[in-house]
C-alpha cells in the first residue's frame, strides 16, 4: 500500500500569507490524522492477516428503467468459488458464504443529455434503492450492509456496500470522476473511482465506460481514454472517517 502525491502549479495571485489562501482547520486536522496514521506503522507483532470476500460485477443496463430486483445476479456461489481455488491457502474462510463487500458498476444508467452535462441525476437514488433491497434479498437478510460509497458520473455509476462488521474498519473514503466523452469533457464516457482504506491496506476501484466500436480508430480512442483517466483521476479529499454504521 502507498500514497501518491501529485504536484500542481500555483495559480497567479496566490499568496500563502493571505487568510483566504490558507488551508482550513478541518483540512489541517484531517491531514495531520492521515500523516500520523501513515507515519506510525504498527509493530509486526500487532499486525494480523485479514481477507475480504468481494463480489464484483459490471453491467451495461442500456438506459433501461431500474428493475424491481437484481438479487439473482448478486447471489454468491461460495461452494463453486472454494472448489475452483488453486490452493487451500487461497480459499476464503467464510462460514456464512456471504461477501464482505459488494462492488457494483453500471454503464448507461442514464443516457440523456442532462446526465452528460450535469453528471448526476435521480437515477443514482433509484439504483441505490434497488441495490439495497437486492443485497438483502441475495443474502437472505442475515446481516446488515451499509453504503461505503455511491457516485454517478453521467451514465456511469459505481456503488460499494460492506457488511456492517467490515465497514467499521473502513476509513478515508474518497470518490473521483473523469469525463472523456463528447469534446473530451462530457459525461457520456469516462470513469468513476472510489478509494478507501481497510485495516492497513488502501484499495481503489474504478468503473469505466469507454468509446465503443471495433475499428482501429475506436481501439485507439479507447486506449487514449484509458490513459486520460489514469492521468486525470485524482482524489482531492481524504477524510479520516469511514462510512456511517
Amino acid at each position: 500500500a502507498g500514497m501518491t502525491l501529485q504536484a500542481g502549479s500555483l495559480q497567479p495571485g496566490f499568496d500563502a500569507e493571505k487568510p483566504e489562501h490558507r488551508p482550513s482547520s478541518q483540512w489541517k486536522s484531517e491531514m495531520e490524522s492521515l500523516v500520523a496514521t501513515r507515519a506510525s506503522p504498527a509493530p509486526p507483532s500487532s499486525v494480523e492477516e485479514h481477507s475480504l470476500l468481494v463480489w464484483a460485477g459490471t453491467w451495461n443496463v442500456a438506459n433501461l428503467a431500474t428493475p424491481a430486483s437484481i438479487a439473482e445476479w448478486l447471489k454468491w456461489d461460495l461452494h463453486a468459488t472454494v472448489t475452483q481455488a488453486s490452493s487451500p491457502s487461497q480459499r476464503p474462510k467464510r462460514a456464512d458464504g456471504i461477501p464482505d463487500l459488494y462492488v457494483i458498476g453500471f454503464q448507461e444508467v442514464d443516457t440523456s443529455v442532462q446526465s452528460a452535462l450535469l453528471l448526476e441525476t435521480k437515477r443514482a437514488q433509484q439504483w441505490e434503492q434497488v441495490i439495497r433491497e437486492s443485497i438483502a434479498g441475495a443474502t437472505g437478510g442475515s446481516c446488515k450492509f451499509v453504503k461505503v460509497a455511491l457516485r454517478q458520473m453521467g451514465g456511469t455509476l459505481l456503488a460499494i456496500f460492506a457488511k456492517e462488521s467490515v465497514a467499521r474498519h473502513i476509513s478515508e473514503v474518497s470518490t473521483s470522476t473523469v469525463s472523456v466523452g463528447v469534446l473530451g469533457m462530457m459525461g457520456n464516457k469516462g470513469a468513476v473511482a472510489t478509494r478507501f482504506r481497510y485495516q492497513a491496506e488502501t484499495l481503489c476501484v474504478v468503473c469505466s465506460h469507454l468509446n465503443a466500436g471495433d475499428s482501429p480508430a475506436n481501439f485507439e480512442r479507447r486506449c487514449q481514454d484509458y490513459h486520460d483517466i489514469r492521468r486525470l483521476m485524482v482524489f482531492t479529499e481524504c477524510p479520516a472517517r469511514g462510512p456511517a454504521v
